[in-house]
Protein backbone atom coordinates (compact mmCIF):
# COMPACT_ATOMS: atom_id res chain seq x y z
CA UNK A 1 0.00 0.00 0.00
CA UNK A 2 1.61 3.22 -1.06
CA UNK A 3 -0.35 5.27 1.50
CA UNK A 4 1.00 3.22 4.37
CA UNK A 5 4.53 3.45 2.99
CA UNK A 6 4.36 7.24 2.65
CA UNK A 7 2.91 7.69 6.14
CA UNK A 8 5.48 5.32 7.65
CA UNK A 9 8.37 7.16 5.98
CA UNK A 10 7.15 10.55 7.17
CA UNK A 11 6.57 9.34 10.73
CA UNK A 12 9.99 7.70 10.89
CA UNK A 13 11.66 10.98 9.89
CA UNK A 14 9.79 12.92 12.61
CA UNK A 15 10.44 10.65 15.59
CA UNK A 16 11.61 13.24 18.11
CA UNK A 17 9.37 16.23 17.47
CA UNK A 18 6.24 14.49 16.23
CA UNK A 19 3.96 15.69 13.47
CA UNK A 20 0.37 16.89 13.44
CA UNK A 21 -2.30 14.89 11.63
CA UNK A 22 -2.98 17.76 9.22
CA UNK A 23 0.70 18.15 8.32
CA UNK A 24 1.05 14.39 7.93
CA UNK A 25 -1.95 14.35 5.59
CA UNK A 26 -0.49 17.15 3.49
CA UNK A 27 2.96 15.56 3.18
CA UNK A 28 1.57 12.08 2.44
CA UNK A 29 -1.02 13.47 -0.01
CA UNK A 30 -3.80 11.68 1.84
CA UNK A 31 -7.13 13.01 3.09
CA UNK A 32 -6.98 14.01 6.79
CA UNK A 33 -9.78 11.57 7.63
CA UNK A 34 -7.65 8.71 6.25
CA UNK A 35 -4.68 9.52 8.49
CA UNK A 36 -6.43 8.14 11.57
CA UNK A 37 -7.27 4.91 9.74
CA UNK A 38 -3.77 4.44 8.28
CA UNK A 39 -2.10 5.11 11.64
CA UNK A 40 -4.40 2.50 13.14
CA UNK A 41 -3.34 0.06 10.39
CA UNK A 42 0.34 0.74 11.13
CA UNK A 43 -0.27 0.11 14.83
CA UNK A 44 -1.99 -3.17 13.97
CA UNK A 45 1.11 -4.11 11.96
CA UNK A 46 3.20 -3.79 15.11
CA UNK A 47 4.66 -0.27 14.92
CA UNK A 48 4.74 1.80 18.10
CA UNK A 49 3.07 5.13 17.31
CA UNK A 50 2.20 7.56 20.09
CA UNK A 51 -0.62 10.05 19.95
CA UNK A 52 -0.29 13.17 22.07
CA UNK A 53 -2.26 16.37 22.22
CA UNK A 54 -0.82 19.85 21.83
CA UNK A 55 -2.67 23.14 22.28
CA UNK A 56 -1.78 25.89 19.82
CA UNK A 57 -3.63 29.22 19.93
CA UNK A 58 -6.44 27.64 21.90
CA UNK A 59 -6.94 24.73 19.50
CA UNK A 60 -6.19 21.17 20.49
CA UNK A 61 -4.19 19.23 17.91
CA UNK A 62 -3.19 15.57 17.62
CA UNK A 63 0.55 15.00 17.33
CA UNK A 64 1.86 11.60 16.21
CA UNK A 65 5.35 10.29 16.88
CA UNK A 66 6.89 6.91 16.15
CA UNK A 67 8.95 5.20 18.79
CA UNK A 68 12.21 3.51 17.86
CA UNK A 69 12.20 -0.27 17.82
CA UNK A 70 13.68 -1.76 20.98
Amino acid sequence: MPQLDRIYNILSRNQKSGITAARLAKLAKVAPSNIYKRVSDLRASGFKIDRNYKTVRGRRMVVYSMKAAA
